[in-house]
């Protein structure tokens, strides 16, 4: 079974730690950015399955990465 590659983005720092311990579990490959910028530059160099993010960033939004995406 292949690896789920997820990114999760957040610029809380307590909260991208707990969302990183509670993802961490099963067959995951997990990725974590702390900025809009960060999360953009992992998209473009790896291929990820899903990405979970805050709405607000301080550099972005949440919003922004999913039109990357798109």
């Amino acid at each position: 079974m292949n690896e789920l590659r997820l990114l999760v983005v957040d610029d809380e720092v307590d909260t991208l730690k707990a969302l990183e311990i509670g993802l961490q579990e099963g067959n995951r490959m997990l990725h974590t950015a702390s900025s809009h910028n960060e999360a953009i530059n992992i998209l473009k160099s790896l291929e990820i399955d899903l990405v979970v993010s805050d709405l607000k960033l301080k550099d972005g939004t949440g919003l922004d990465i999913h039109h990357f995406i798109k």
